[in-house]
This record gives C-alpha cells, structure tokens and sequence, in this order.
C-alpha cells in the first residue's frame, strides 16, 4: 500500500527531486570527483548544466499529458492513459496554451464540477485561471525553445557540450542529414530550468496531486485528512476478482504533502 501511494506521487515528484539532485551535484561536483584538469570539471559542469535542461523539459511534457488527462475525465485510468498519449498531443497543448480559452483553461486545470456561486469565489476562480495561464504559457515558451535539443538527446544523445576560444558554452548537435549545428547557450541558463521545475511542482502541490488524493481516497474509501492511514479490508482465498482491491494497512506518507484543508479548488 505504501508503495502504491508512493507510485502515485511519483508521477508528480520524480522530477522534481531529480532537479533538486543535479542542483547538489552541479554544487558540490568538486568534492564528489576531486582532482581532475580544470577543463575537465567546465566540461561536466556542462553536462550537468544539460542534464537539468532535459529533466525540465521532460516534466512540461510530463505536466502536458497529465493536464490532457484531467481535462478529458480519465483520471480514473490514470497510468493506461499517460502511456498512450502521444507527443503530438502535448505539443497541441503547449500550442493552445499560448491563445486559451477559459473554458478549456477550467477542464485543464480540473475545474469541472465547481459551482462558482458568489462574486468572491469567481474572482478567486478568475484569478487563478490567469495565474494558471501565465505560468503554463511560461512552461510552453521553454518547451519549444529547447524542444529540438531534448529530441537530440533523447534520440541517441547527438549533442556535445564545448567551450570556443571566447569561452562561450557551444552545443554541437548532430542532424539527421549528417550535418553539424552549432548552438551558443546563455549564460547559467540552466537557471531557467530550475525555474520551470519549481512552477510544475507548484502546479502539481496546488491543482493536480489533491485531485489524485481525492479520487485515491475514494477508491479504497480512506480520508488523508490526518497523516496516518488505518483500513482493513478482509482478503479472500481464493482471490475474487469480482472483489474490490483488499488492503491491512496503517502507514504514514511524507511524500504526499498537504495542508490539511483540501479540497481547495483555488490555484
């Protein structure tokens, strides 16, 4: 049981932690590898800097299809459907996110079933359909600026990190027509990753990761209103596949934070 909900923050965390790991490595490469060549450490340091580059990019696409799931109501077949989303469908998402509509911008953001009854709650609702689009139309400006060098990583990883003589970080990416490009990277921009990272996991704490505790609690008929679960449902020998999924179970899960106060709908 623990590892399920483990499994289901996962989706939502994986990440985010790794960001937080290549940060401490690119921190602290130093002490981890000593003595090596200054070059040597500029060259990894590089690496690293490209590694942060693809885990950011991965987790807009990531965010995209987990977005996509929401808005269509498949939450409850949740893994089936992010293994069946296709990159082209999260690249029509970052394109819609750049003109939205706010009807849409709703059904993304899992606001499908909230009565906005009061002027107080459609201003906190309009509100946090602007926050939403601003932060998602950011997440889309860094998915196609460097979407064709997660391509060329992910593909058989055709890039190679240099220094010119002017000490300008270089990116050699090998094409398909066996041709060579050359790509002058800013400066510390993988700052811009971190970024990005943050405003995912944000996305995640505040809109998407209460909404799978929501329907996680009612699948197996539990409240995460305390920090410590306790249900026992009698197993059957043999199983019963007819029978709901059957648990003997009290544990605690760090993994999922929560204030305590949810659902709030509000981003």
């Amino acid at each position: 049981m623990g590892n399920f909900c483990f499994a289901f923050g996962y989706i939502a965390k994986y990440r985010y932690f790794k960001q937080k790991l290549l940060e401490n490595e690119y921190d602290k490469l130093h002490e981890a590898i000593p003595d090596l060549r200054i070059e040597q450490y500029e060259n990894l340091e590089q690496m690293i800097e490209i590694e942060m580059m693809i885990n950011s990019i991965q987790y807009c696409s990531e965010l995209g299809a987990f977005a996509i799931i929401v808005k269509n109501k498949n939450i409850n077949n949740i893994m089936k459907n992010l293994s069946s989303l296709s990159e082209a469908a999260i690249k029509i998402f970052y394109d819609d996110i750049k003109n939205p509509n706010k009807r849409d911008i709703k059904k993304y953001m899992g606001y499908h079933e909230i009565n906005v009854s009061s002027r107080e709650e459609y201003e906190k609702y309009d509100r946090s359909c602007d926050r939403f689009i601003k932060d998602t139309q950011r997440l889309s400006t860094f998915y196609y600026n460097y979407y064709q060098l997660y391509l060329s990583y992910k593909h058989g990883l055709r890039i190679i990190p240099i220094k010119n003589e002017k000490g300008e970080k270089l990116i050699i990416e090998a094409c398909k027509d066996n041709s060579m490009t050359i790509h002058v990277i800013p400066h510390m921009w993988y700052l811009e990753a971190i970024e990005v990272t943050e405003i995912i996991n944000n996305i995640y704490e505040k809109l998407y990761m209460p909404l799978i505790r929501k329907k996680f609690g009612e699948f197996f008929g539990i409240s995460f209103q305390d920090k410590k679960i306790s249900k026992t449902i009698e197993s059957t020998e043999p199983p019963d596949p007819t029978r709901k999924i059957s648990l003997n179970t009290s544990f605690n899960f760090p993994w999922w934070i929560h204030d305590g106060k949810e659902p709030n709908p509000f981003y």
